[in-house]
């Protein structure tokens, strides 16, 4: 299930985490909800998530303890 999600402050890209330890990026604007990516880093559900104001940097938390920064 999901239990985070952000939207990129330029509006085009949503981001989505949960216990399944990943997180998928979907196009907010694309008429199909297929992911654009998913990343893959953490050992335990991603409970936190941001995008950077400048929409270039996506920050992710775990229950694993670890925090991961994405370029996106």
């Amino acid at each position: 299930g999901i239990g985070q999600l952000a939207l990129r402050p330029d509006g085009r890209v949503l981001a989505t985490a949960g216990w399944d330890f990943r997180v998928r990026l979907f196009s907010a604007k694309a008429p199909k909800f297929k992911p654009l990516a998913v990343l893959k880093y953490h050992d335990a559900a991603v409970n936190a998530l941001d995008f950077s104001d400048d929409s270039r940097l996506l920050v992710t938390g775990s229950k694993d303890q670890k925090i991961a920064l994405w370029d996106v």
